[in-house]
C-alpha cells in the first residue's frame, strides 16, 4: 500500500473514514516503503489510521507514512483514536521511519498478546521537523513483547515527545 491519501485528499481536506484508514488482517504487507515517495498519508479517520488485526498477521511493515498529520507534517489532521494499532496475537510488525502525531489517543497502540513488535526510526508526537503535535494520549503504550528502538545507530532512535501523557508506557 503505497503513495495513498487515506482519510484526507492530497490539499488536507478531511474525508475521513467510518472506521480505519488501513485494516491489515494478513500477513507479509507493506504500508508505505523504503522512500518518501511511496509515504501514505493516513489521517482524519473515525478509528485508527492503520489497524493490525488477527493471528494471521504477521510480518507486515509499516514505514515512512505520515500518520495523523497532513503531508507538510505541520499541521494536525487527527485519526480519533490511535495512529497504530496492533492488536492481540499479531506477530512481527516493523514500524519503522513513520511520522506520527496529533492522534486522539496513542501514538502506537500494542495489545499484551501481540509479540515481536519492533519499533525504531520514527517520530512521535513531533512533526516530521520538530514541530510541536502530541498525540492525545501516550506517545507509545506498549502492552505486548515489543522492541523499542534498535542498536546505537542515529537512524534506529525515535524521536517521541510533547503528547498529553508519558513519551512511553511499558
Amino acid at each position: 500500500i503505497r503513495n495513498n491519501y487515506i482519510g484526507m485528499s492530497a490539499t488536507g481536506f478531511i474525508a475521513g473514514n467510518t472506521l480505519n484508514g488501513i485494516y491489515l488482517n494478513s500477513a507479509n504487507h507493506t504500508v508505505g516503503g523504503p522512500t518518501a515517495s511511496q509515504r501514505n498519508y493516513i489521517s482524519g479517520n473515525t478509528l485508527s489510521g492503520v489497524y493490525v488485526t488477527g493471528a494471521a498477521s504477521s510480518n507486515n511493515l509499516i514505514s515512512r507514512n505520515y500518520i495523523g498529520i497532513d503531508s507538510t507534517g505541520a499541521l494536525a489532521k487527527p485519526n480519533t483514536q490511535n495512529g497504530i494499532k496492533i492488536d492481540e496475537w499479531v506477530s512481527g510488525t516493523q514500524i519503522t521511519l513513520n511520522s506520527i502525531a496529533a492522534n486522539g489517543l496513542s501514538g502506537i497502540y500494542t495489545e499484551n498478546t501481540s509479540t515481536g513488535t519492533l519499533i525504531y526510526g520514527n517520530t512521535i508526537g513531533l512533526g516530521p521537523t520538530g514541530q510541536i503535535l502530541g498525540n492525545g494520549a501516550q506517545g507509545v503504550y506498549a502492552l505486548g513483547t515489543v522492541k523499542i528502538g534498535t542498536a546505537n545507530i542515529d537512524a534506529n532512535k525515535n524521536n517521541i515527545g510533547s503528547n498529553v501523557g508519558n513519551g512511553i508506557l511499558i
